[in-house]
Parts: C-alpha cells; structure tokens; sequence
C-alpha cells in the first residue's frame, strides 16, 4: 500500500512538473517587445543602414558589418543588389527591393521587409 501511495506521489510530481514547464516555455520564449525608440529610430535609418539589415539577414553574415565595407562585400559574394534608392516605409515596415543571381537561376527579384516594430527581416519574391 506504502509503494502505491509513492507510485502515485511521484506520478503526481511529474506531471506537476510537465505542466509547469507547459506554462514556463511559452513565457521565457516570448519575443521581446522593441521599444518605442528602436521604432522610432528604424523609422529614421539611413541607406547604409537598410542595406546593412537585409544584407546581414539574407547572407547571415554579421561578423565586421560595422565597416561598410564588409557590408558591400557580402552582399558581393552573395550576388546580392539591394535598391536602397526605391526603398519605403509604411507601417513601421521597410519594403526593400532586391536582386539576387544564381548560376542556376539567374537573376531573381524579391522583396525584403524590414518591420521596426520587431526588429526582423523577412524575405518574398524568392
């Protein structure tokens, strides 16, 4: 009777465990919210900075990106041609043109997004 009620016990336990670590995961997890300054000032980058963006997310790439240079020669060995000059913002999002060319498919027109309000980047059109 003694082993049951500790066979029960611990069967107890464990699923107190899994169901706080249920609840635990989701919190720890959440994205971090991007404060109203990081907003305002992704509202405000300048060219070299949208390009630093998208090339560091589309090569993954961010060693040195400090020098734009590094930046230019990424994006180089990338095949990768963001046109800054047509850039807009609406919405807190960044819709950044680009080519990219591949051997095996040429040259490719897509669309990089740059969402201040998360400060990330995704790719479409590719």
């Amino acid at each position: 009777m003694k082993s049951l009620r500790v066979g029960v016990l611990l069967v107890l336990i464990i699923v107190a465990i899994v169901l706080i670590g249920m609840i635990a995961v989701p919190i720890i997890n959440k994205p971090d919210k991007v404060v109203t300054a990081d907003i305002t000032a992704c509202q405000h980058y300048d060219s070299r900075t949208i390009v630093r963006k998208v090339v560091a997310a589309r090569t993954g790439e961010h060693e040195g990106f400090d020098d734009f240079s590094k930046v230019q020669d990424a994006a180089q060995k990338a095949h990768l041609l963001v046109d800054v000059d047509n850039a807009s913002l609406s919405d807190n999002i960044w819709m950044v043109p680009f080519s990219q060319r591949s051997d095996t498919n040429g040259t490719q027109n897509g669309m990089a997004l740059l969402d201040c309000s998360r400060d990330s980047v995704e790719f479409g059109g590719i």
